[in-house]
């Protein structure tokens, strides 16, 4: 835990804003410019509570920026971007979550961030990205692995063994199969 660790229970503010980024980045993905915007807006609202009270200025700076990247890509009705932003909003926000959890819960929500990126990069034919978010997946992984049962962090690890296998191979298609296989994975945990 950090040194400005508070005891308690996740905000609800922080948790309206994780699920809002995460419910963007799905809508934009199926450019249901409705449904982002909404997000947008309930995660505009959790932030304006939740800043009401003491937070780091350098941490505001990178959420303010996420919520603005957002919201213009959205109005720009820019799936990739969007999507994009919205991962970048999803980091931003567990950067706040580490005052409130254990390290390994919010390592494992960065992985999933990480899985989101996959999907970003692959679309964008960034073959690189998808290669370095693979090795960023691996390393993740081995900070909460620890939390899972046995036959989830089999089925995980084996996710990870086929993206890293398509990454190597240059196959984009397999890559996105993979993350998607690892989200599902983790949504239903």
């Amino acid at each position: 835990m950090p040194t400005d660790a508070v005891a308690g229970p996740l905000p609800a503010t922080l948790t309206t804003l994780a699920s809002s980024a995460a419910a963007a980045f799905d809508a934009a993905g199926n450019s249901d410019w409705a449904a982002s915007s909404t997000a947008l807006q309930a995660a505009k609202t959790a932030w304006d509570t939740y800043r009401a009270g003491p937070v780091s200025a350098r941490l505001a700076t990178q959420l303010n920026d996420a919520l603005a990247a957002l919201e213009e890509t959205i109005g720009a009705e820019d799936s990739l971007e969007a999507r994009q932003a919205a991962v970048d909003l999803g980091r931003a926000v567990l950067d706040f979550h580490l005052r409130h959890r254990p390290t390994a819960d919010v390592d494992r929500n960065r992985f999933e961030q990480w899985a989101r990126q996959v999907l970003v990069d692959a679309e964008n034919d960034d073959l690189g990205g998808v290669r370095g978010d693979s090795t960023l997946l691996d390393v993740t992984l081995d900070r909460f692995a620890h939390t899972l049962s046995a036959a989830n962090a089999a089925a995980v690890e084996a996710q990870l063994a086929a993206l890293a296998t398509a990454a190597k191979a240059g196959n984009l298609s397999a890559a996105t199969a993979a993350a998607e296989a690892l989200l599902n994975t983790l949504g239903g945990m």
